[in-house]
């Protein structure tokens, strides 16, 4: 027990020679502490029906703005994938057979919080692709309702021209514009 006691009081001294703890770090360790970090997984549906290129929004009321499906991000790449189907085949109404879900990219992105009076947080996206293999009868209009969600197909570009979906989530839109449009 004093050998081992010895060693870590070496090796705590020797980082302090090392690695001193002056005021900088203190600093540092608070705003590590204090970064708050909104985590989500953004699932790009696509319609892969012959010359579309659509992608589906729902409409988020209080926002009042149309947005990608996402949820919380929960675990790793592996665990949360099966959890992603379940939700997606449940929350809109699509059989899991009726699409294939692939991860793509993880982007972390610091921005103004619209809903924290621009107060600067950090969002961490991580990326999936849904392309429908076969889709509902209810999902083929341009709009629709589904589980108490009003959902809507649109472009990239029908996207970018929309302020409001460009004011809350470009960074987003963008994302799917590089990675999967």
């Amino acid at each position: 027990l004093g050998i081992g006691f010895c060693t870590y009081g070496i090796h705590e001294a020797t980082m302090a020679l090392w690695m001193p703890y002056d005021h900088a770090r203190p600093l540092e360790d608070i705003r590590n502490m204090d970064r708050t970090e909104k985590r989500s997984s953004i699932i790009a549906v696509r319609d892969t029906a012959k010359g579309t290129n659509r992608f589906l929004l729902y409409r988020d009321v209080r926002w009042e703005c149309d947005f990608f499906p996402n949820r919380d991000t929960s675990g790793n790449v592996s665990m949360e994938k099966p959890e992603l189907q379940e939700w997606l085949s449940d929350k809109y109404g699509i059989p899991k057979s009726s699409f294939r879900l692939k991860y793509l990219y993880e982007m972390n992105h610091s921005k103004p919080s619209l809903s924290h009076h621009g107060e600067m947080r950090d969002y961490m996206y991580r990326l999936w692709v849904a392309d429908i293999i076969d889709m509902p009868q209810v999902w083929k209009s341009a709009t629709f309702d589904i589980g108490g969600l009003h959902c809507r197909w649109a472009t990239i570009a029908d996207m970018e021209a929309d302020s409001r979906i460009m004011e809350v989530n470009e960074d987003v839109v963008d994302m799917v514009k590089r990675l999967v449009a």
